[in-house]
């Protein structure tokens, strides 16, 4: 039964609804791409959705329009169910024949299907055809003059197809794929009648592609999301009398709406239900809706976005303010905030580069923080995939998400593995990394959608500066090791942080800056909890003594980058990338960051890996 409650279409309750649905189809995708190829009497048509009640909706939308019967077929069903108008609403009920009686026979189950008569041979009465169940489907439906001007929706077709994920047999997806191809030629047989395949993810077999026109539904809108939140405080007030909820201030259910961006339409209302119920049912108990009920939002979308697999929602909490140094990044991003408001000339994103440990991470979440913005992160790690064509798949949807959800940040960790795979120029991986890489940077040109890319890099010698030239990405920032004052201002706050009723006076952070040459902010971080860990074994305060004795056991990475830092700084210094800080580069032949012995010992491992033969 369809009804008003799970915000499904009601009789007399359409007008309204499809108001909805056209926001949430964004009109192009459902009255200018699927209801014109229905009217046109295009025979089969993909959809790819998670949101089935949607599409239902959409259908009978069209089937209204158009005035035609529309039918379901699953195989969670063992019959072609018709949707019923009623009373009460719309249901869906066994088709029944042309003559008003219930059709028992064929049953449309593999069971049956897959089998033969007693003698080896097809019987199409019984339906013992020694084919899958959609493949007999089509045929019946093809051959039953009576099921013109109808719409049939087969629904999870891709286990029958897809012979990698899901196991699909060689011979059941030749056959229906040739049923299909079967199905779309012309005929009288055809006529008026359309055939509504949908897929939860992007799967069309090859063959298919000049036959069978596809569409993805977009997800719900911010129109459409607030009907959504409008409706299900409605129905949440009509089914709960004794705990009603209070009008919300426009202010907060804004805030709401926004917050329930890259959901669909099911997932926003679970979450609205899910804080009405925290408030009525919680300790203490209230009516009305806060700002903080956007938490519970944010925990759904979290989690289901973590359920992906491809991108990860983060909750920031840094602040630009906690991060040391990088003054002329901090100027930049204080002059473009606010710039995903600009309609003519959005943003497109920020490119950092350089040292690992040295903050890059840690910006972009403070960026998200800052700008008040929710924060996904695209990781390479969560992008390849041992099967074909998975990984292209895991791009696409991740791109889609991030759109959805904007305006947002997305922080896309390690580019350059992405945009270079393991073979360093794709050419170990069958090409997956090149196309990736395509599908990134034509999104970063053509993207419209309020998106603000901010791009990670360790090792940008593996960067191609075709693909991450100006235009791509609004500015590059190299991020070096941290200068004299960057580093006291990194000793300070972690030091804070920890120590919060500490003299900071009394531990002279500024010797401690200068003495700490060639430590990355990470490595100063470590140093400081080595430290706590030694005041706390000796049963003391954190003293200046202790923390010069964790810095003198302590010896930084770039000791053994020399050669890889000095080697990044001719290739992106200069004017090819801005510097982050405004202080002078970092003596690598100095201090800490020198260290002759382990200088050698680079040197001669380096020298082991040329090796010379005589010809």
């Amino acid at each position: 039964m369809f009804c008003r409650k799970k915000l499904v279409i009601c009789r007399g309750y359409v007008d309204n609804w499809s108001l909805v649905l056209q926001s949430m189809a964004k009109q192009s995708v459902f009255t200018h791409d699927i209801l014109p190829r229905i009217r046109a009497d295009h025979p089969v048509l993909s959809v790819i959705t998670h949101e089935w009640e949607r599409l239902a909706n959409m259908l009978t939308i069209a089937c209204e329009k158009l005035d035609r019967r529309l039918l379901r077929w699953s195989n969670a069903n063992m019959r072609i169910e018709e949707l019923i108008a009623n009373d009460a609403g719309y249901s869906w009920h066994d088709l029944k024949g042309p003559n008003g009686e219930i059709i028992l026979s064929p049953v449309f189950d593999d069971a049956v299907t897959m089998q033969l008569d007693g003698e080896g041979n097809p019987d199409y009465i019984s339906g013992r055809v020694g084919r899958c169940a959609p493949d007999y489907v089509m045929w019946w439906y093809r051959e039953q003059p009576w099921l013109q001007d109808s719409i049939l929706w087969m629904e999870d077709l891709t286990p029958y197809l897809d012979m990698t994920g899901h196991a699909a047999t060689s011979t059941t997806r030749r056959d229906l794929v040739r049923r299909i191809r079967q199905f779309c030629a012309s005929s009288n047989q055809t006529t008026d009648k359309t055939i509504v395949m949908s897929f939860p993810e992007p799967y069309l077999p090859v063959e298919l592609e000049k036959d069978v026109e596809q569409f993805t539904l977009p997800l719900p809108s911010l129109v459409a999301l607030e009907s959504i939140f409008d409706l299900t405080f409605e129905d949440w007030n009509d089914k709960y009398e004794d705990n009603k909820i209070a009008n919300p201030q426009q202010e907060i259910k804004e805030k709401l709406v926004v917050s329930a961006l890259g959901l669909t339409t099911q997932e926003a209302t679970s979450a609205f239900k899910q804080i009405f119920a925290r408030m009525i049912y919680g300790e203490p108990s209230r009516n009305t809706l806060e700002n903080s009920d956007v938490k519970v939002v944010n925990e759904q979308k979290a989690q289901i976005i973590n359920k992906t697999g491809v991108l990860e929602y983060i909750d920031a909490s840094e602040s630009i303010k906690d991060i040391g140094g990088m003054e002329n990044l901090k100027h930049w991003l204080t002059v473009h905030k606010g710039s995903l408001d600009d309609k003519i000339d959005p943003p497109r994103g920020l490119l950092m580069m350089g040292v690992p440990g040295c903050g890059k991470s840690m910006m972009a979440k403070a960026v998200a923080a800052d700008w008040e913005l929710p924060l996904l992160a695209l990781k390479a790690s969560n992008i390849f995939d041992k099967y074909v064509g998975e990984s292209e798949g895991k791009i696409s949807r991740a791109l889609a998400i991030a759109e959805a959800i904007s305006p947002c940040v997305l922080w896309v960790d390690e580019i350059e593995k992405l945009l270079a795979g393991s073979g360093g120029d794709g050419s170990l991986d069958s090409g997956v990394s090149s196309r990736i890489g395509g599908t990134i940077l034509t999104w970063m040109s053509d993207k419209e959608a309020p998106v603000f890319v901010v791009a990670t890099a360790n090792n940008p010698e593996r960067l191609d500066p075709a693909y991450v030239r100006r235009g791509r990405f609004d500015e590059r920032f190299f991020i070096d090791l941290p200068g004299v004052k960057a580093r006291e201002e990194i000793f300070t706050h972690h030091i804070a942080k920890r120590f919060p009723d500490i003299d900071l006076t009394t531990l002279k952070v500024d010797i401690l800056a200068k003495q700490a040459n060639g430590f990355t902010g990470a490595e100063i971080e470590a140093l400081i909890v080595e430290a706590k860990n030694l005041a706390r074994s000796q049963n003391s305060n954190l003293t200046a003594e202790i923390l010069h004795q964790s810095l003198n056991d302590m010896t930084p990475d770039s000791v053994a980058m020399t050669e890889t830092i000095s080697h990044i700084r001719q290739l992106w210094g200069g004017d090819r990338a801005r510097r982050a800080d405004n202080e002078e580069p970092v003596n690598l032949k100095d201090g800490k960051a020198y260290n002759k012995d382990i200088a050698d010992a680079v040197d001669k491992q380096q020298s082991r890996g040329f090796r010379r033969f005589k010809e």
